[in-house]
């Protein structure tokens, strides 16, 4: 069970929590590209 941490830090939470459908509607192909370069310097073997 998670304990309390008051009104204030469930709202910003909600405020800054970043929806995978809402950027992707926004910036089509992006975070796939993002991903894909972070998966390129860290797996160079997999390029």
């Amino acid at each position: 069970m998670r304990a309390w941490t008051g009104p204030c830090e469930d709202g910003n939470r909600r405020w800054t929590t970043l929806r995978l459908e809402d950027l992707n509607a926004c910036f089509t192909g992006l975070l796939d590209a993002i991903v894909r370069a972070y998966d390129q310097q860290t797996n160079p073997a997999s390029a």
